[in-house]
């Protein structure tokens, strides 16, 4: 009977335990620092195309949110365009998203969509950091994270009173 190891074979007669344990040693460290040098890590986020359905909905939640429960100006923000977007599994999907948001001319009061109204004039914008979560499978869509600036100084603009739970 042979052990055929890094291609030479020995007789596990002749073979000491020493000799076992130290081959058993070298290929336990050999798995181990190819397990601890691949790159990938789980959960870790991955960036995702922009104009992907999922991202798109996302952030129309978020801006919708925002609007609604956020912002105390009279005039409803929409999304002028998405920087960035992440998505990562958790329990859930989170969306990490930075999108770029302009006041619009349209009171928060009346029931159009924002994404049709017009921008005002020389209007505030916004960059905002949201983050998503959704968990399809109970229906459940959970904005956890709120983090707008305003300027070219970062000037922290609003900070989220509270996340927003709604069902879509």
């Amino acid at each position: 009977m042979h052990l055929a190891f890094f291609f030479a074979s020995v007789p596990i007669d002749n073979m000491a335990p020493r000799h076992v344990w130290s081959a058993v040693f070298a290929v336990c460290f050999v798995l181990v620092h190819l397990a601890v040098s691949v790159p990938v890590m789980t959960g870790a986020p991955i960036d995702v195309p922009s104009n992907r359905s999922d991202v798109q909905r996302a952030a129309r939640f978020a801006v919708n949110t925002y609007n609604k429960v956020i912002t105390t100006e009279e005039y409803a923000y929409k999304s002028t365009s998405i920087v960035s977007s992440e998505v990562q599994v958790v329990a859930g999907l989170n969306f990490i998203m930075e999108v770029n948001l302009g006041l619009t001319q349209c009171k928060k009061t009346q029931t159009i969509d924002v994404e049709s109204c017009p921008l005002q004039m020389n209007c505030k914008k916004l960059r905002c950091r949201f983050v998503v979560l959704i968990i399809p499978w109970e229906e459940v869509t959970l904005l956890t994270e709120i983090r707008c600036t305003t300027g070219r100084q970062g000037k922290l603009y609003q900070k989220p009173r509270t996340p927003s739970l709604v069902s879509l």
